[in-house]
This record gives C-alpha cells, sequence and structure tokens, in this order.
C-alpha cells in the first residue's frame, strides 16, 4: 500500500492510501482472481442474472426457497450488493460473470 502525504494550501493535510488490485484480492488463483463461490453460489448467481423466479430456481438447484433466499443474501453480503440488480451489475463489473453469453455463465475461475 502506497500513502501520498500533502500538505494543502490552508494548512490541512491531504492523505491519499493506494491499494494495489492484489492487496485487495486475498484469496486468488494465479490469473489474480477470487475463488469467492460455492458451485451453489455459481448456480444461483446465474440463475438471478438470467431472471429465473426464486420458485423455479429452487427446483433447479434442488434447493427450497428459502435455502435460494439464503444463498442470495450470502451473494448479495459478498459483493456488497444492496439488491439482485446490483449484484448481477457487479458480477458482470468484476469479471465474475462473462459478458457476452446467455444464459449467463460464471467464470470457473472464481469457483472454489
Amino acid at each position: 500500500m502506497d500513502v501520498v502525504r500533502r500538505d494543502g494550501l490552508r494548512g490541512e493535510t491531504i492523505v491519499v492510501m493506494v491499494e494495489s488490485e492484489q492487496e485487495r484480492r486475498p484469496e486468488t488463483t494465479g490469473r489474480g482472481t477470487k475463488k469467492i463461490l460455492t458451485k451453489m453460489d455459481s448456480r444461483i448467481l446465474e440463475g438471478v442474472a438470467a431472471g429465473v423466479p426464486t420458485a423455479k430456481l429452487a427446483v433447479m438447484v434442488d434447493l427450497s426457497r428459502g435455502g435460494v433466499e439464503y444463498h442470495v443474501t450470502n451473494l448479495l453480503r459478498k459483493l456488497s450488493a444492496p439488491n439482485r440488480t446490483s449484484l448481477v451489475s457487479k458480477a458482470y463489473a468484476e469479471g465474475i460473470l462473462e459478458a457476452g453469453t446467455w444464459p449467463p455463465k460464471v467464470v470457473p475461475d472464481f469457483v472454489k
């Protein structure tokens, strides 16, 4: 981590901390991606990204609706997303979901 300190014009001090991408990714593969998702997480994220309703997704992954909601809640926490829409958006932005594919597919490097 690099720290840059600079005194401002009015006597205030400005401190900027710069963290490299590697420093923010504690559990990485050789390509620098986090292995943050379980196989079930990845299946559920793919379903959420495809717009599959909870009840249908539960049947697809052989869980109860509550089980699906449990995994969705964990995914929201892992990606610091407030709702399903931003969960999918962040997953694409962070490269967890492959861009340009349908149905949505999790990049295998992110699965434990």
